[in-house]
């Protein structure tokens, strides 16, 4: 596995905490914690930071994304895994200006 499909796995890992927490802590404390205890042999914080941070910072925009393609599936009856996912590939494609690479 390539270490973006790792560090992508990291960023999935922490959305899910925070989705499945309400959303009501920070994204940075399940970032990190999740940074520390699987990255000891991976350098990808440069990676994954951002794409973390970017995701959280556009949401809202990538949600109505997923609301607009998908209305008869409200963004809470999708999976919490699901529409992560969802979200992670669409910061990809939309925002950071970089298509994702061995996904």
């Amino acid at each position: 596995m390539s270490s973006r499909q790792i560090g992508r796995s990291i960023v999935l890992q922490s959305l899910y905490e925070w989705d499945f927490h309400g959303r009501n802590t920070a994204l940075s404390n399940f970032l990190e914690r999740n940074l520390s205890e699987f990255t000891s042999e991976l350098n990808e914080a440069s990676f994954i930071r951002p794409l973390a941070t970017g995701i959280e910072s556009k949401i809202v925009e990538i949600d109505e994304i997923i609301q607009k393609a998908a209305p008869e599936w409200p963004i809470e009856q999708i999976a919490v895994v699901d529409r992560n996912i969802l979200r992670i590939g669409l910061y990809e494609l939309l925002f950071a200006n970089q298509a994702p690479v061995n996904l």
